[in-house]
Order: structure tokens, then sequence, then C-alpha cells
């Protein structure tokens, strides 16, 4: 289990990315982008790629390839925190389970939170054989329980286009715009 020594995100990156009220204490708010780095981004990542960006990180020598990927790991961090952060909020109103589903401030945090993390998944695959990063992920050892996501491809919304709505429900053939389109 990967040891966070760096966040990526401070409160004034969120605020700057993200429409939350700044009344929240800041101590609350950097607790839950640790929490969300700690929990989210390492099981995203994999702990061996996780490692590696979080020590290049800190001594400040990441690669232009590496720096792209940490510019998505802060936007997807953004929603993870913003979804953690519209959860306690939710808790401290004592909202009940039914009033969840009409959060339209958490339903777009997490829609956007699994955008960032398709692109990510789809950033690191593409990357196999260039900048190293997706032999990082997958590198011997790193088959345990904290092993890159890579099956994540799909942001759970888009729209399905078929080539020919004529036909008898054939789908193996179009084209998928996801979110956003």
């Amino acid at each position: 289990m990967a040891l966070i020594n760096a966040l990526f995100i401070d409160d004034d990156f969120f605020y700057d990315h993200f429409p939350l009220p700044e009344n929240v204490e800041r101590k609350n708010l950097l607790m839950t982008i640790k929490s969300a780095q700690s929990i989210r981004l390492v099981d995203l990542l994999g702990t061996c790629l996780y490692d590696d960006i979080e020590t290049k990180f800190i001594a400040e020598t990441l690669s232009s390839t590496e720096q792209t990927l940490v510019e998505m790991m802060r936007m997807v961090m953004v929603y993870y925190t913003a979804h953690e952060m519209l959860e306690l909020v939710r808790s401290e109103r004592s909202l009940n389970k039914g009033e969840e589903n009409r959060d339209p401030l958490a339903q777009n945090a997490i829609e956007k939170a699994r955008y960032w993390e398709m692109r990510i998944v789809r950033y690191i695959k593409q990357d196999d054989g260039t900048g190293g990063l997706y032999e990082t992920a997958t590198a011997d050892g790193c088959d345990d329980f904290d092993k890159f996501n890579e099956d994540i491809t799909d942001s759970g919304s888009g729209v399905y286009y078929p080539a020919d709505p004529m036909t008898d429900g054939d789908c193996s053939t179009g084209i998928y715009l996801p979110y956003p389109y």
C-alpha cells in the first residue's frame, strides 16, 4: 500500500476547478484530498506507477510524458475530492439515501471523475513502449491487489450510434462517443 508523501493538488487548485463553497475548513478539505488520493488515485494507477510518479514529482524529475499524466491526475483528484466533500456536506445536513440521487453537483463530480479515469487509463495504455508508464504500471512484482486498473476504458456515459439503425439490432459496427461529446 502506497503511503502519501505529497499531495498533487491543494485547496487553491481545488477551488480554481470546482465550485464548492469556500466555507469548508481548509483542514477538512486537505484531509479529504489526502483520503481521495490514497484510496482512489492509488487504486486507479496501482502502487508501482503511483510510487514512481510521486517520487519523481517530489524530486521534480518528471519527464514530459509523466508531467502530462500528473496534470490528468490532478484533474481526477479535483472530482474525487469534490465527490467526497459533497458526501460529507450531505451527511452533515442529514440528507437521506433517496436524496443523494438528486444532487446534481455530486453527480456531475462523479461523472467527471469517471471521464478523467478513462483518459488516464487510455493515456497509460497508449504509452506502451514509448514513455515507460505502462511498463512501470505492469512490471513484475506489481501483480498484487494494488495493480494498475487497466480495465477502465469507458466513463460510463456517452452515446452509441449504430452504423445502420435499420438493421436487426446488430451493434457490432458503429461509433461510440464518450461523454463529453
